[in-house]
């Protein structure tokens, strides 16, 4: 007997657009069981994938009884058309809440967290367009990182394949600005599209969010926590030669905001895809104001 996958709500995306917080957010409703891992990336990454549907169950607890949604985060789905796939044959009911940023900011934003990481060294222009023709591939990241600048900024077809295949009423749209200008109403939205009563009282959460940090050598990191054999002490291993690193040999970062001339200069590479974006969702973009002309 094919044995049934928990999983029936998914946030793609995009990435450094809010998924962490909304991740707890969902979390804190009696009626959602967020996974106690987020960004499994089960459907985009094949060695993931191939640890099966009982390593992918075992991603939730068991502590909300009443609960109608399984929920994860993985912000690898939403430009993996083959992920889309994956899902629509193992869950085909499944629902999706994407969030998206402004894509001019959210690649600034990217740009920002993997240059903190060391991931990234070139300078801001030259880094998008060192990467604008490389085709994204899951399976290929930086240690659990990817960049994808733009691809991860363009995101109406995506969202077009999305609902050719689940339906356009099972795709819910919603913007990291209005999840900060209005949790109240963006709470809301999500209850009515997911059939469930209203949210609890939650206080703001942020969550992962990209500021000024000490830049540490990964390559150094990486060569030090390279011995650590155990892959589940990984993460955490490495988050503490982090922090011994960064107090030791780091130097502090700091990024300018975007000037005008760049975020013009953006603002040609996803005018279009905007614009097409507004015409297949229901989502106020009024808060994009770099596209409200």
């Amino acid at each position: 007997m094919k044995k049934e996958i928990l999983t029936n709500l998914i946030i793609p995306g995009a990435a450094k657009s809010g998924t962490s917080s909304l991740h707890e957010y969902l979390n804190a409703h009696a009626g959602i069981n967020m996974s106690t891992i987020k960004e499994p990336h089960f459907f985009s990454i094949d060695r993931q994938f191939q640890k099966g549907v009982d390593f992918y169950n075992s991603l939730y607890e068991n502590n909300k009884p009443a609960c109608r949604y399984y929920g994860e985060s993985s912000t690898t789905y939403l430009n993996s058309f083959e992920s889309h796939l994956k899902i629509k044959a193992l869950i085909p009911g499944a629902k999706f809440i994407i969030i998206l940023r402004n894509p001019i900011d959210r690649l600034y934003s990217h740009y920002q967290w993997m240059y903190n990481l060391s991931y990234e060294s070139s300078p801001f222009k030259k880094a998008i367009e060192e990467d604008k023709n490389v085709v994204f591939n899951p399976n290929k990241s930086i240690n659990g990182c990817y960049k994808n600048y733009l691809g991860s900024s363009l995101y109406a077809k995506s969202i077009d394949h999305l609902q050719s295949l689940f339906g356009k009423e099972n795709v819910l749209i919603l913007t990291t600005e209005n999840l900060h200008a209005n949790l109240d109403h963006t709470l809301s939205a999500i209850s009515h599209f997911l059939k469930l009563p209203p949210f609890p009282a939650i206080n703001k959460i942020e969550v992962n969010k990209t500021k000024d940090i000490i830049r540490v050598d990964q390559p150094l990191l990486l060569r030090i926590a390279k011995g650590f054999a155990p892959v589940g002490l990984k993460r955490k291993v490495k988050g503490m030669l982090n922090q011994f690193l960064q107090k030791h040999y780091g130097n502090k970062v700091h990024h300018s905001p975007l000037d005008k001339e760049s975020r013009l200069w953006l603002k040609e590479h996803f005018h279009k895809d905007v614009l097409r974006l507004k015409e297949i969702s229901d989502c106020d973009f009024s808060t994009w104001k770099d596209f409200n002309d």
